[in-house]
């Protein structure tokens, strides 16, 4: 940027040159003198940058100076180093001393032999290391450039004088200026067509198409205007050319889904042009439903506020969290609660439904010799004979009823809001050695199984939850050692 900058000087003292009177003219030259050695410079930090140097800061910036002693010597004005300004038939020309020619010639040269070398040592950099083929045919371009600007400038130097007195054009040391404009072109071309010197609007265009998280541009009337990759998956585009859905309104693409409160919020915070965080779960034109977040912020574009909507897809980490949560309270194998959420179950059923009228029960459920299957028939027939228990449990209990597996083929069961009478309670726990009594098919064999139950009916409020556990296991116990493959109650003889 500064080495264009600077050569537009060059050419507005050139410009000068010939427009301001006669006693101005000394004023353009050292305009376009003083822009011609900073040009130098700035072509040298340039080619610097191109061949990404690895010379020592402080040396390179000593040498990328030596062009500035050019304006030293125009402060100076030494009568051995000067110039003047005379009218020729159509323009004005500038006439150096000997030795100010030298000096000029002396700096030109050098900053040109630099410019030339470190582009050639780019270039073989390049071949030799493993970058890519844009990045060598970058180079190429650029150094052809300036081998045609410097041969631009050497030709108009030696033929251009010589036509001076009949050319009514343009002046000799213009002709050599558009050298420059020659270079830049060849940038301008390995800038559009090889990305060479990519702007901070292109770095953005690529984290924009390779954002994972959806990203959408709405106009006034919701339409997109511009959408990345990421968006389109999400909405069902499956052609991603323009003509497919650009300007068409999102609820084209993907409708919500729910009670219709989150549509309402999300509809009256874009119309009110309300920042927003929500989720929602959205099904797209191709059937496909996913859980979504969305952020939105607005800009003003030609006098129109536009929505700046970004999406992220919450589906995987939604089940994630729901599969954390339901195994932090539940059994991997069977399915129901834990040891952990049904002590939660018992302590928070305590003191709420124990009245004069409605107790709760405790149900410890053990397993008659199921070490046998697992001894016999292996860990794997073991744990379908519990997720088969499992089931049947789930079967013939109330639909409010807790039920939980405490560890290896311990279950137990949380009744509550119940009739203190036993006379249910009977009834449920024959139903109970009934339906865990029925055949198991283990190994492409029927298996009969039996249970030793155990049951503590809560009658107190204070009472406490493994207190009542261990009365309800007591009880279990003492059904085993009556036979098995029965029940029995807690009371005071069992404790």
């Amino acid at each position: 940027m500064l080495f264009i900058l600077s050569f537009s000087f060059v050419f507005f003292g050139q410009f000068l040159l010939h427009v301001l009177p006669d006693e101005s003219s000394l004023f353009a030259v050292n305009i376009m003198l003083a822009a011609a050695f900073l040009s130098m410079t700035f072509g040298l930090y340039f080619s610097r940058a191109l061949s990404k140097s690895t010379y020592r800061p402080f040396l390179f910036h000593c040498c990328a100076s030596v062009p500035l002693l050019g304006i030293a010597v125009l402060a100076a004005r030494s009568p051995l180093l000067d110039f003047d300004v005379i009218h020729g038939p159509y323009w004005r020309t500038i006439h150096y001393s000997g030795l100010f020619s030298i000096v000029i010639f002396g700096l030109l040269i050098y900053t040109v032999s630099g410019f030339l070398s470190q582009s050639i040592a780019a270039y073989r950099r390049a071949k030799s290391n493993k970058v890519s083929v844009q990045e060598r045919t970058r180079l190429r371009l650029i150094l052809k450039g300036a081998v045609i600007a410097n041969i631009w400038m050497a030709l108009s130097f030696l033929f251009m004088g010589t036509l001076e007195a009949w050319n009514p054009f343009l002046p000799t040391v213009a002709f050599s200026s558009y050298s420059v404009i020659i270079f830049l072109l060849f940038i301008r071309y390995a800038t559009v067509n090889y990305d060479f010197l990519s702007t901070t609007g292109r770095r953005y265009q690529i984290l924009f198409d390779l954002s994972p998280n959806g990203i959408v541009l709405l106009d006034e009337l919701n339409r997109i205007v511009e959408a990345n990759p990421a968006l389109l998956r999400l909405i069902g585009v499956q052609n991603f050319q323009e003509s497919h859905w650009k300007r068409e309104r999102i609820s084209t693409f993907v409708t919500i889904e729910g009670d219709g409160t989150t549509y309402k919020q999300l509809t009256d915070a874009l119309a009110n042009k309300e920042i927003i965080q929500l989720e929602l779960q959205i099904r797209n034109h191709i059937n496909e439903v996913y859980i979504i977040e969305i952020n939105t912020r607005y800009m003003e574009v030609e006098g129109r506020i536009w929505t700046y909507m970004t999406t992220k897809d919450v589906t995987m980490q939604n089940e994630n969290e729901r599969k954390l949560s339901f195994l932090a309270y539940h059994d991997p194998l069977t399915g129901l609660l834990n040891r952990r959420r049904f002590y939660e179950m018992l302590d928070l059923a305590i003191g709420q439904t124990v009245t004069a009228n409605r107790v709760i029960a405790v149900i410890s459920i053990d397993l008659d010799r199921f070490k046998c299957v697992n001894d016999t028939l292996g860990h794997s027939a073991g744990d379908e004979l519990l997720q088969t228990v499992a089931e049947r449990l789930l079967s013939c209990s109330p639909s409010d009823a807790c039920i939980a597996r405490m560890g290896g083929d311990e279950f137990v069961i949380l009744l509550q809001d119940i009739s203190p009478s036993t006379e249910w309670l009977t009834d449920y726990a024959d139903r109970l050695n009934v339906q865990l009594g029925q055949p198991v098919l283990l190994d492409n064999n029927p298996y009969r199984i039996s249970a030793s139950i155990g049951i503590d009916i809560v009658t107190e409020t204070d009472a406490d939850a493994k207190t009542v556990l261990t009365n309800a296991d007591k009880a279990m116990y003492a059904a085993k050692q009556n036979g098995r493959n029965q029940y029995c109650f807690f009371d005071a003889e069992i404790a």
